[in-house]
């Protein structure tokens, strides 16, 4: 299933999981990852679950290799690894 994401789902995620931060600062730190993936950030930001030392690890894990936070925050592994429809509703509405 392909989604299309926007730096406007990135921006509504931040503000639900870190809602006390600065957007800005969120934001340089997913950007170091040196992407506009979209997806991938919002990977990041949902591994992250608001915690700012976990949203600099899973960036970092992501920089080795961004398949790696995809398969984390977008499949269900209790269910033999079946990809999770719509893995960011629930950060993006």
């Amino acid at each position: 299933m392909a989604y299309s994401y926007s730096k406007k789902d990135v921006i509504v995620a931040i503000k639900k999981l870190f809602f006390d931060k600065k957007i800005g600062k969120i934001l340089n730190i997913l950007n170091d990852y040196k992407s506009d993936s979209y997806r991938v950030h919002l990977a990041i930001l949902k591994l992250s679950q608001g915690n700012y030392e976990k949203l600099i690890e899973y960036t970092n894990k992501a920089k080795v290799d961004f398949r790696d936070v995809l398969w984390w925050a977008e499949y269900d592994h209790a269910k033999d690894g079946i990809q999770i429809d719509q893995p960011y509703e629930d950060l993006i509405e």
